[in-house]
């Protein structure tokens, strides 16, 4: 479905609202999992299949 007209008017506001929130809660949670949690070097390459 279309939530916006051609005019630009939002039909759904509270659907790109949630979408909105959604995505900066992902963009939390990944700055969150490396602040919490970093990777070192070797654990980089590993990952990416090269050989430390």
């Amino acid at each position: 479905q279309v939530f916006i007209t051609r005019s630009f008017e939002v039909l759904r506001p509270d659907i790109l609202q949630a979408l909105n929130r959604l995505s900066s809660t992902v963009y939390v949670m990944m700055i969150l999992s490396v602040a919490k949690h970093p990777l070192t070097v070797a654990q980089i390459q590993q990952r990416l299949g090269e050989k430390p």
